[in-house]
């Protein structure tokens, strides 16, 4: 598990010079845009509480699929319950780096959870 975690660490260090154009969000700027409030995807919201867990409303299944603990690393990724999430700012919008699927994602701050 701890080589898993240090290889995906290093993967998604290495994504950053790949995606030039997009500025990686900092440890507060992650707490204070993404944390304690919801946000959207193109598919859901997302909620990542102050108290260490996030819950994930899929819009087209119409339901919520549960809540799990996360934790945020030194560089303001956040670890959660099977893959990653990594945030940038590119202007004035935001993206999220989701690891499993190794895709970048349109993030979308200050919305209602659980409503698209």
């Amino acid at each position: 598990m701890v080589r898993a975690t240090a290889f995906l660490i290093i993967l998604l260090a290495s994504l950053n010079v790949a995606h030039a154009g997009r500025v990686q969000l900092s440890p507060g700027e992650v707490r204070g845009i993404f944390i304690g409030t919801p946000w959207h995807s193109p598919d859901g919201s997302f909620l990542f509480r102050d108290t260490g867990t996030y819950s994930y409303f899929s819009f087209y299944q119409n339901r919520e699929w549960g809540t799990w603990p996360y934790r945020m690393f030194e560089d303001g990724t956040l670890a959660g319950g099977s893959t990653h999430y990594r945030f940038y700012r590119d202007g004035d919008k935001y993206s999220v780096f989701h690891a499993r699927s190794g895709r970048f994602y349109p993030a979308y701050p200050n919305r209602t959870y659980g409503q698209k």
